[in-house]
């Protein structure tokens, strides 16, 4: 399974993934994937992968934890922190943050937030975003070096649901079976049908702007939708994907997270994962869904005014997890029932 992207310039990509055959690592390419290279083994269960500019360090969220490169090739365990994460982003020149569950095993403080370096990778704080039970950490985006916004929420899920090893949205699972890992797409349940705790579908959006010190909810979906990946151009400029059994959705902000405003509906049962700012007024997201006759399919959808129009690109058996973009490039981590790939977009 390959979950996430980084686009290093409009050649060079890396992306995080586990395989069966191959083992746990990174896919890197220099040629905009006319050709890559399997790095590893290296971290367990990838979810996300960034670079900071230049590729001068890299960090992988994994599901235990994050791992961190100097040169691209070899990575190794960030030994003061056990995590669940996601998500990372690079920020600034030199920092990393990344959005899931955290304990520092040296403060023994846990927190449900977000692990933030500004130094490469050398040492990291943790912070908590104030958030009660069924509002999960779920992805960040960090457009200073001191405002950070986290989109979080957790949704119901049924038996089958329950036995995944990782829980990556209400559509995605990962399953261990018979020692192999498979993420599997399922079209959402009825309510009648959930055996979870979680009632409704819990979903916020919350901001910094010292630092992770103090954090304001800016944004409640009051269970209607939780929230999958959220990105910012600038402080004042971002939009979040959500989802929940009917359907998914994207919302925007043009006023530093003041106020939202939904500007796309996905068709009913798709889903939407990916988000992407390329200016204050351009922005992709993606994901897609099971169409009749053709399987699953990748939706990926491109404004150029802020959210009022979109125009939908799809593309057969890639529906979309992550994106990343560079000089005009991007690139999207791809699924299809049988493999994933890496999507470009030129």
């Amino acid at each position: 399974t390959l979950c996430g992207v980084s686009a290093i310039s409009g050649q060079e990509v890396y992306a995080a993934m586990s395989d069966n055959a191959l083992g746990p690592g990174v896919i890197h390419s220099t040629d905009a994937c006319k050709t890559s290279e399997y790095i590893g083994p290296a971290g367990g269960m990838n979810m996300d992968i960034a670079f900071t500019p230049a590729g001068v360090a890299g960090c992988m969220a994994t599901v235990s934890g994050l791992q961190l490169t100097q040169d691209g090739k070899t990575f190794h365990k960030v030994s003061d922190l056990i995590g669940v994460s996601q998500n990372v982003e690079a920020f600034g020149s030199s920092s990393f943050g990344a959005t899931g569950t955290f304990t520092s095993k040296t403060t023994k403080k846990s927190v449900n937030g977000v692990a933030v370096s500004s130094n490469y990778g050398t040492t990291w704080d943790i912070y908590d975003i104030g958030l009660g039970e069924g509002y999960t950490a779920r992805y960040g985006a960090f457009p200073t070096a001191t405002t950070w916004y986290v989109s979080s929420g957790s949704w119901p899920y049924d038996a089958s649901a329950a036995k995944a090893e990782h829980k990556m949205s209400a559509r995605l699972n990962v399953f261990n079976k018979d020692g192999k890992k498979t993420t599997e797409y399922t079209q959402p349940k009825t309510k009648s049908l959930r055996s979870s705790t979680v009632t409704g579908y819990p979903g916020a959006i919350s901001k910094t702007t010292d630092g992770g010190k103090t954090w304001t909810k800016v944004f409640d979906s009051n269970g209607s939708m939780y929230f999958n990946e959220i990105h910012c151009n600038d402080e004042q400029n971002c939009m979040a994907v959500a989802e929940n059994d009917e359907g998914a959705y994207g919302v925007a902000s043009t006023d530093g997270g003041a106020t939202w405003s939904t500007v796309l509906s996905a068709p009913p049962g798709f889903s939407l994962m990916g988000c992407r700012m390329i200016s204050a007024t351009e922005g992709w997201m993606s994901g897609g869904g099971m169409e009749t006759g053709k399987g699953l399919t990748g939706y990926y959808y491109h404004t150029l005014d802020n959210g009022a129009t979109w125009e939908l690109s799809t593309l057969a058996q890639a529906y979309s997890m992550d994106l990343s973009f560079s000089n005009g490039v991007g690139y999207s981590a791809a699924l299809n029932q049988a493999y994933s790939t890496i999507a470009v977009y030129n």
